[in-house]
């Protein structure tokens, strides 16, 4: 990272700048370009590691994918402030952001799905008195990222 004094290093510091991101940008190989898509996110974080988890249809081109090469990157952001100044080169974006990449691999355990839903609707929603439908869960595709390298960046 050029800019050392922006870099965040700390993982808990990692950790917690998660909880502000509404959406991970998702990016696979895709041959000649790569392939990007945005989706909702859960997490869990262990003794330092991160996990990412997503879901979605079971079918497409994201799953296709996967199965081809399931090493991804992924980023996300939020931006706090925009600041303009007459001076132009001195505008500025107030922002935090977290980058990584890993390896995506599919849950098909019902209660490993499960809990990767809880992680992700944990993500959305204070609540967790949630009900979740057995026969979507069993049939909603469920991966999960585990993150070999997470870095943050903040100004």
């Amino acid at each position: 990272m050029r800019r050392k004094d922006r870099e965040i290093t700390d993982i808990n510091e990692i950790i917690s700048m998660l909880k502000e991101f509404q959406v991970c940008n998702l990016a696979f190989n895709d041959k000649d370009y790569p392939y990007v898509i945005p989706l909702n996110f859960g997490y869990k974080a262990e003794g330092g590691s991160v996990k990412l988890y997503f879901h979605g249809a079971n079918e497409g081109k994201k799953i296709d994918l996967i199965n081809a090469d399931n090493k991804a990157a992924f980023s996300m952001y939020k931006v706090d402030e925009i600041a303009i100044y007459n001076e132009a080169s001195k505008s500025t974006t107030m922002y935090k952001s977290v980058c990584g990449r890993g390896r995506i691999r599919f849950i098909d355990d019902y209660n490993e799905k499960l809990e990767a839903f809880k992680a992700i609707m944990a993500k959305y929603c204070e609540n967790d008195d949630f009900v979740y439908n057995e026969n979507a869960v069993r049939h909603t595709c469920v991966y999960e990222l585990a993150a070999e390298d997470i870095s943050g960046k903040k100004h």
